[in-house]
């Protein structure tokens, strides 16, 4: 559960009104909130209709979207950490309905508050799936205890002894995304969907449900 420190909250209201959103229960409900309080209701309402389309347009893509099993590990400088199901990009992934492994499964029932859990490279079986995202390293503006890149954590974890038998790592299904995957809205979801469609369907999401906001940013 993510908490603002006081000390933020004082320093940020110097600079305008803080909001907090602390009692939503869900990524949709974050953005309508945030909405609110912009007085941009209708554009978030359009964003979440082009969202759940393409949410369907995706699950269109495979047979049963629940026989495939997704695992998404985010990287920090000192330890890996497990995306569970309760996490933003893992309400989109069950969304979509693709299945958590069972392991991970167990983790969130065991840890119904948690959003990630830390594991050791000696229980590197707990993120074993048929697909495996991966990312790691923050924006510079955003403080953090990250300050390698992305792409060195990602590089050095696949370097762990036992990260070749995982059966993402023997299909050739890693992937190394981007930190969308954890900055919670709209914007985000639609990313991590593009994410989805193209590593995951293996199909372009430009050419079967384009971006709507890669579309706004060409216009």
């Amino acid at each position: 559960e993510w908490r603002v420190s006081d000390d933020i909250a004082k320093t940020t209201s110097v600079i305008a009104p803080v909001v907090f959103m602390t009692d939503a229960a869900s990524w949709k409900e974050v953005t309508l909130m945030a909405a609110d309080v912009i007085n941009e209701q209708a554009q978030a309402i359009a964003l979440i209709e082009a969202y759940d389309a393409r949410v369907e347009i995706l699950q269109a893509q495979f047979e049963d979207p629940a026989a495939i099993t997704i695992s998404h590990v985010r990287l920090f400088q000192n330890r890996p950490s497990i995306q569970l199901p309760s996490s933003f990009a893992g309400q989109i992934i069950n969304e979509v309905g693709f299945a958590f492994p069972e392991a991970q499964l167990e983790l969130a029932e065991q840890f119904p508050n948690q959003l990630e859990i830390d594991f050791s490279e000696e229980r590197i079986d707990l993120i074993d799936g048929d697909f495996l995202l991966i990312y790691g390293g923050f924006p510079n503006y955003i403080l953090t205890d990250l300050e390698a890149d992305s792409d060195v954590l990602v590089e050095e974890f696949q370097k762990e002894p036992l990260f070749p038998f995982l059966s993402a790592a023997e299909a050739g299904n890693v992937y190394e995304v981007d930190v969308h995957w954890s900055m919670t809205g709209i914007y985000s979801a639609h990313y991590v969907l593009d994410d989805l469609f193209r590593h995951v369907a293996g199909v372009d999401p430009e050419e079967v449900a384009p971006n709507p906001l890669r579309l706004a940013v060409n216009q």
